[in-house]
This record gives C-alpha cells, sequence and structure tokens, in this order.
C-alpha cells in the first residue's frame, strides 16, 4: 500500500513538531545547583563564667553567727573611761593600805589600818604607841588631816576607846609625815581615817 506524498509530508511534520517539543521541554527542565566549597572562619570562643560566690560568714562555736558590734558613742566611751578610772583608783587605794599596813604590823600589840585619800601617799616617817595596859582589846578610830609636805595638821578622834590610848595615839600622829605633794599639783588638805586596834598580849 502506498501513501500519498501528502500524507507523508503531514507525518513528517508532526515528527518535526513532536522532535522540536520534546526538545524544548527537555532544555526547559531547572539544571542542578553546582557544588561550591565556601571558606568559614571559626570564631574564639568565649568562656562564660559565674561569679564567685561569696565568703560565707565564720560561723561561731556555737554554730551561730557572730554578731555585730555597734559603734559607741562618745558619751559612752567617756563613761567607760571615767569607770576604768575609778577602778584603777580604787585599787592603787587598797594597794597602798597593804603596803602601809604590812609596815604597821611590826608591833604585834597594835594592827594600824590607814584609809581615805590619805593611804594613797607614803607613809616616810611614824612611831607607834607603846604597849599600854589594856584589860581588853580595844580599836579608835581618828580623823587626820594632812597638809602638803606630808604633816599632820589636826587629829580628831571618831571612835573612842581607852584614854591612855588615846593620848598615847595624839602624841604620836604629830610625828607622823607623809610623802609630800607631787609637782605639779595645787597644794592642798587631804584627811583621812586611821585605825588603832591594841590587841591584849601576855
Amino acid at each position: 500500500m502506498k501513501l500519498n506524498k501528502p500524507i507523508l509530508y503531514s507525518i513528517a511534520i508532526h515528527a518535526v513538531i513532536l522532535l522540536i517539543f520534546a526538545f524544548i521541554k527537555i532544555s526547559s527542565r531547572p539544571k542542578p545547583p553546582e557544588e561550591k566549597w565556601v571558606e568559614v572562619q571559626t570564631l574564639p570562643t568565649t568562656v562564660i563564667r559565674k561569679p564567685a560566690p561569696k565568703p560565707a560568714l565564720e560561723k561561731t562555736k556555737a554554730g551561730k553567727k557572730p554578731l555585730k558590734t555597734e559603734e559607741k558613742t562618745p558619751e559612752e566611751k567617756l563613761v567607760e573611761e571615767r569607770i576604768r578610772q575609778e577602778m584603777l583608783a580604787k585599787k592603787e587605794i587598797e594597794k597602798k593600805e597593804k603596803e602601809i599596813a604590812q609596815q604597821l604590823f611590826g608591833n604585834k600589840s597594835v594592827n594600824v589600818k590607814i584609809e581615805g585619800i590619805i593611804s594613797q601617799r607614803r607613809l616616810i616617817n611614824y612611831v607607834l604607841p607603846p604597849r599600854l595596859p589594856l584589860l581588853s582589846d580595844v580599836t579608835i578610830k581618828v580623823r587626820v588631816t594632812v597638809d602638803p609636805q606630808g604633816y599632820v595638821k589636826r587629829v580628831e578622834f571618831v571612835k573612842k576607846g581607852d584614854p591612855n590610848a588615846e593620848r598615847s595615839i595624839r602624841s604620836i600622829l604629830y610625828q607622823w609625815r607623809f610623802e609630800p605633794l607631787k609637782k605639779g599639783i595645787k597644794p592642798h588638805l587631804e584627811e583621812g581615817i586611821i585605825t588603832f586596834h591594841f590587841v591584849v598580849g601576855p
């Protein structure tokens, strides 16, 4: 069977058209992306440090936190200093009294005790009363006034006893002499109490 030329031409044209469409379809497909190498720079790493914990308060032996001491006011400090000075002065007086008592205890028939402001001054000269013929122990207290040079200027009996003991005490006290006032101290009279305790001995 022979085909007509027009049919052959038609088949050929259609075949060419199909080939053109096929070529266009293939060429219109998207090309896959090309692989590229990109240089990447590494950034320096930063170390983030946590703040150091605050040191815990030291605990006392009992396990409790120490209490904060409040600052003392100038008035409180002044009062504490005054109390401290008074305590030191009291201790000094007691010390002087003991020293003088040790000096005067040589005579076993009479004990002597000095009190008051004059006890702070050293006794540089003294005479003890003689042994007296007493029937019992006797205690006599005398208030004495001492001048700036240390001499006894006045004698006043606070607690009386045996008359003979009183006369003996009055006569010997004016022979006593205390240490003079130190330089720089305004001259003034000072008083004190002297106790004589007479002991009846064999």
